[in-house]
């Protein structure tokens, strides 16, 4: 029994070596554009319409607005500060300091709003 699972272990592996290395050749290789947005999107904002605020506080300004595919690139994180419920329902304290890179918008972002 031992001996049949190490036989199919081993196997197992083989295939999913062989897998890997088919895929790896069948791909064509990403585009530069592809590549230089895939660097430059490490973030990005979770739903369309994210609010970019001045300051962590209530009563803060809208800066201006982040969506998918436009990038967040982070400055620095914040927290503990008020509390923000995402329309997903999350609610969060920390915040996220950053530049909406398609925009050049700087501000405060509750985490719940970015993805990576």
């Amino acid at each position: 029994m031992r001996r049949l699972r190490t036989c199919l272990a081993a196997m197992a592996l083989t295939f999913a070596s062989l897998a890997a290395t088919t895929s790896a050749q069948a791909a064509p290789p990403p585009s530069p554009t592809a590549q230089n947005t895939v660097a430059r999107h490490e973030l990005d904002f979770r739903v369309p319409g994210v609010i970019i605020w001045s300051t962590p506080i209530e009563g803060a300004r809208r800066l201006g607005l982040g969506s998918p595919g436009q990038g967040f690139e982070l400055i620095k994180g914040s927290g503990p500060w008020e509390y923000y419920t995402c329309d997903n329902g999350v609610t969060t304290n920390y915040w996220l300091y950053g530049r909406n890179i398609a925009t050049r918008v700087e501000g405060y972002v509750p985490d719940c709003n970015i993805r990576p």
